[in-house]
């Protein structure tokens, strides 16, 4: 607890894969992902969706990929959804990307090929080769 000027509060922290962070992400990624506006948007076009958390009470992205790999569903159209977070201090926005697992992989090749030379994007592409990898 801490106090300021005759104000209290208090801080609490939780690890970051815990039953209760895992439990928000995955509303929060689920309610994203199966927004109607959105789903529309990604049968048009190939669409990557990135969700601004910058204000949420969820900052870390490290338990995504776990929250996500539940959801996907394989009418989803989404090439992927990325989770973004700007520091007030940095101001360089953090994304994490979380590919759809049935979306095609030529597909999502040529996505990350527009994407590679810019910084923010190379989670995606090292998701990628990571696939191509185990794919073999």
């Amino acid at each position: 607890m801490e106090i300021h000027r005759d104000r209290g509060y208090t801080t609490m922290s939780a690890p970051f894969n815990s039953p209760h962070v895992m439990a928000m992400a995955q509303d929060v990624a689920s309610g994203v992902v199966r927004e109607k506006r959105k789903k529309r948007q990604a049968m048009l076009m190939p669409t990557v969706l990135i969700v601004d958390m910058s204000g949420n009470d969820l900052p870390d992205l490290r338990c995504w990929p776990e929250a996500f790999d539940s959801l996907w569903e394989p009418s989803d159209g989404f090439l992927a959804v990325g989770g973004m977070t700007v520091s007030t201090r940095s101001r360089k926005p953090e994304l994490r990307f979380f590919l759809n697992p049935f979306t095609d992989r030529h597909v999502l090749e040529r996505a990350t090929a527009l994407g590679s030379e810019c910084g923010v994007f190379a989670d995606m592409v090292q998701q990628l080769q990571a696939r191509r990898r185990r794919a073999g």
